[in-house]
């Protein structure tokens, strides 16, 4: 599952195309870790931020997963306020 701030998405397809969409709005945005990824038992965290190649993010958020028998059960996207 999918949980990101226009819904929730279950199964692949509905995350390859969420995916799609996505990228196919944002063709030249990168995404950069901010930081290291953190674990702990069956959770990780991952800031990041997206904006095109070698310019400052348009937008930074946080992704936190949920790992259930050895595969990812649940991924929420948290996005921060846009700075004006």
């Amino acid at each position: 599952m999918l949980y990101v701030p226009p819904g929730i998405f279950v199964g692949l397809e509905a995350l390859d195309k969420f995916a799609g969409d996505l990228r196919a709005t944002h063709p030249n945005f990168v995404y950069t870790p901010h930081g290291e990824a953190q674990a702990l038992h069956n959770a990780g965290r991952l800031a990041w931020g997206s904006g095109p190649g070698d310019e400052p993010p348009n937008y930074t958020g946080l992704d936190v997963v949920i790992v259930r028998d050895g595969k990812i059960a649940a991924l929420y996207v948290f996005l921060d306020p846009v700075q004006s």
